[in-house]
């Protein structure tokens, strides 16, 4: 899958969970800019597997970030990227 095609999919997951529109950067904190909380992490792992049509896990993702606010729409896209073998 191509890298830009991940990112889209990831911001169209990012948008179906937000409560209100919000315009979106790679540098976006989730905790921080973005509000989410563990519910909202959960809705967007279902709008993930909804986006990419398999489950996606995101316990790898959350921990890997030394500081939750480091957790930012970009490090999400780079994970799933990785899970999809974007650019391979």
């Amino acid at each position: 899958m191509e890298p830009n095609a991940v990112a889209d999919k990831v911001y169209a997951a990012v948008r179906q969970t937000l409560a209100a529109p919000v315009p979106l950067r790679d540098d976006l904190s989730f905790l921080g800019d973005l509000g989410f909380d563990s519910l909202r992490v959960a809705s967007l792992s279902i709008a993930l597997e909804n986006e990419f049509a398999h489950p996606v896990l995101l316990g790898d993702w959350l921990g890997s970030a030394d500081d939750p606010f480091d957790l930012t729409v970009g490090s999400l896209t780079g994970y799933i990227a990785g899970l999809v073998g974007a650019g391979n």
